[in-house]
């Protein structure tokens, strides 16, 4: 009994001072200026080097803190001083948001930049960051959060109509979606609103119909880009790509070679390019007619393909069992030719 009974008066003690303290602090409560002091003690914090997960709770309360005092402030004597306040955790939510966006935390980044223009959005401050939109629209879309995703991306446009790179956003998500019909609407209009950016809107437009095989309208597009782009090999490899998948070999060997003259180092046009010629020696060397092969011609090709495919095997570390034998063979060939002589 005797330990019970002084458990009990202490436990009575405690709560009684903790009654106390309550009442004092209700009543310094009532004063905005409470408020603001705890704000701005609150803000010292995050701008120390804190875990940015701390910072985005210290951040938090500063707000809270903030609307407090501007209930409290009937007379608006304060309100310049919070409205400073406000304005510089607008931007320290954005900073908060861009750090937890690159550790990968996107609800919190996303709950950062939709504080940011919640605060910028209040009548009193009525300001807008339009990058904000950008930010929270590429964060919600990381969440698959589309169809927030979505709002922000037509927010910005609303606020900078002249913003590709919301267009962009919002084509993407048309195509993870898969809806067709508003994708290519869009892409095409991209193209009559951005005639700077047009090349990346046709890039989207010529990648949708190689995806969906249709070659005749890939083709199209990728003859369109290179109209302007003339030396960009990765779309030189795409037409020749189309140009295979049309069956009309020679075609794409020209545009494996145009991609490789613009870049040597494009190994995806040297393995085509090397596997079309493979298949041309083979089928050389199986006609039956020995007098009508072009003895010369097929040397030249087995040289050639004898340094392509040692090219590759080098950049593939020598893993990629197919073109090891490709190149046994053309060895193989080369090598009795020689000994003919």
């Amino acid at each position: 009994m005797k330990i019970t009974t002084l458990l009990f008066f202490y436990i009575l003690i405690f709560v009684n001072q903790n009654i106390y303290s309550q009442n004092d602090l209700d009543a310094d409560s009532l004063s905005p200026n409470f408020w603001i002091d705890k704000a701005v003690k609150q803000q010292a914090f995050v701008l120390k080097e804190t875990p940015v997960n701390t910072k985005k709770k210290y951040l938090d309360q500063v707000f809270l803190y903030c609307q407090k005092a501007l209930q409290l402030d009937t007379e608006g004597v304060y309100k310049p001083l919070v409205y400073n306040q406000l304005s510089n955790i607008a931007t320290l939510y954005v900073l908060t948001g861009v750090e937890c966006f690159n550790q990968a935390d996107y609800k919190q980044a996303l709950d950062a930049f939709e504080k940011n223009i919640e605060i910028l959005g209040l009548n009193y401050l009525n300001k807008i960051n339009p990058m904000v939109y950008l930010n929270a629209a590429v964060t919600a879309e990381q969440l698959n959060d589309y169809d927030k995703a979505l709002k922000f991306y037509k927010e910005k446009i609303l606020i900078t109509p002249t913003d590709a790179a919301a267009y962009m956003g919002i084509l993407h998500i048309y195509k993870k979606q898969k809806q067709d019909e508003k994708y290519l609407l869009l892409a095409k209009k991209g193209i009559l609103l951005f005639p700077k950016k047009k090349m990346t809107f046709y890039g989207e437009l010529l990648n949708y119909n190689m995806e969906h095989s249709f070659w005749d309208k890939a083709l199209h597009y990728a003859d369109t880009i290179l109209e302007t782009d003339t030396t960009n090999d990765k779309v030189y490899y795409l037409r020749a790509y189309i140009y295979q998948e049309k069956k009309e070999v020679q075609q794409a060997n020209k545009d494996y070679k145009n991609a490789l003259y613009y870049n040597p180092n494009n190994i995806d046009a040297l393995y085509n390019l090397s596997t079309n010629l493979y298949n041309e020696c083979v089928d050389i060397l199986s006609k039956k007619n020995k007098s009508e092969i072009d003895k010369k011609d097929l040397k030249k090709k087995l040289i050639y393909l004898e340094s392509s495919l040692k090219t590759i095997q080098t950049k593939l570390n020598n893993d990629d069992e197919q073109i090891n034998k490709m190149l046994q063979n053309v060895q193989l060939q080369l090598r009795a030719k020689n000994n003919k002589k």
